[in-house]
């Protein structure tokens, strides 16, 4: 595999990183890292608010990665994103399928209308029906055109050329599991960013669905201000000092100092009460998810800085009934003199690997078949 670069927009940061192949362990290596801070209010729900000011970040991100401005595959993660499985057939060449698409007339989504949308699609199996008439199954995706051009022109500011634009939902499946061709196992990958949450769910390696949705930890972090005010960088540090009621109702937390606060603290029920709704929205997208395929779901990857909540994942599995665990990326740093401050006591920084966990899945993306 020649090496890949992947560059993750958020809503905090711009991470690049390339990637050096994966090695015989299947870990992605992780060659250089560059991150940039995204200003305040550029990116809101997934949606570039400020196309200029991500486009500053980007080349930042880029150059302090020491990587060139083109050839990248770069993300998008608004919500104006649908993703879904079909059945065509196989007489269907690749470059007649988005005109097929369009002319059997089904939305792929409630909010995103097929003449407002463009649309790609990927080969996933071949088969044969009972009357004997071959047939493929592609996977669907579709996204806001508008939402596209916005990305578009911010690439024309910022001066790069990106060789794709990807679903982060999508990169994260890849950075965060591994799963042979022929496995039936469904899993999910919930990513809860600062302003928006995807959820991607997965029949082995292939995606089969994924809903982006506003509202992330930053909606948790004013749950706080709401009931205490104060300074908002103080509140999002005091939030991963609280350890949320997972079955029980009780709480041990630490919002100005370490004593204990109990469920009649308003702070603690703030964010409890914005939690539920977090949780519940997640929910709620793999039970469509569950309904349009006619199976559920079998565990949960947890990814994004809310993931590191203390008592998120476990009130999350209570509601959603099946194992959460927080995904760690199949990735490794690659030693050496550039990358020596990535390292904590010789291992590879955790919790930066995590951060990476978008950028590194979109550097394996491959081209559509």
């Amino acid at each position: 595999m020649k090496k890949m670069v992947g560059v993750d927009v958020g809503a905090t940061e711009v991470r690049a990183v390339e990637v050096a192949g994966v090695d015989s362990n299947s870990l992605a290596i992780v060659t250089r890292v560059g991150i940039a801070p995204t200003p305040e209010g550029a990116i809101v729900g997934g949606r570039i608010k400020n196309p200029q000011a991500v486009a500053t970040a980007m080349v930042k991100a880029l150059k302090r990665a020491g990587l060139p401005s083109y050839g990248f595959v770069l993300n998008m993660s608004s919500p104006d994103v649908a993703m879904t499985t079909m059945t065509l057939p196989a007489a269907i060449r690749r470059d007649e399928r988005e005109n097929a698409i369009r002319a059997l007339g089904r939305p792929l989504s409630a909010n995103l209308p097929l003449d407002s949308s463009i649309i790609t699609s990927q080969l996933l199996s071949a088969a044969e029906t009972a009357e004997g008439f071959e047939v493929h199954t592609v996977a669907v995706a579709a996204a806001l055109k508008s939402e596209i051009d916005i990305i578009q022109s911010m690439c024309k500011m910022a001066r790069c050329t990106p060789r794709a634009i990807d679903f982060g939902g999508v990169a994260l499946i890849r950075a965060l599991t591994r799963s042979q061709n022929t496995s039936n196992e469904v899993a999910t990958v919930v990513d809860i960013g600062a302003t928006k949450t995807s959820v991607a769910t997965r029949v082995g390696p292939h995606v089969r669905s994924l809903r982006v949705t506003a509202g992330g930890g930053f909606e948790l972090t004013r749950s706080l201000l709401s009931s205490n005010g104060g300074d908002f960088e103080a509140a999002e540090r005091a939030k991963f000092n609280m350890k949320l009621p997972g079955s029980s109702r009780k709480i041990a937390s630490s919002y100005a100092d370490d004593e204990y606060r109990g469920d009649s603290d308003p702070s603690v029920q703030s964010l409890i009460s914005a939690t539920d709704v977090l949780v519940d929205t997640i929910a709620q997208s793999i039970e469509l998810d569950a309904a349009n395929h006619g199976t559920y779901t079998q565990g949960v990857f947890l990814t994004g800085g809310t993931a590191l909540l203390r008592g998120f994942k476990e009130r999350l599995q209570q509601r959603v009934g099946v194992p959460v665990v927080v995904g760690r990326p199949w990735a490794d740093i690659e030693r050496s003199k550039r990358n020596v401050e990535m390292f904590i006591d010789g291992r590879p920084d955790p919790r930066l690997l995590f951060r990476l966990s978008t950028a590194v899945g979109l550097a394996l993306w491959k081209e559509p078949m």
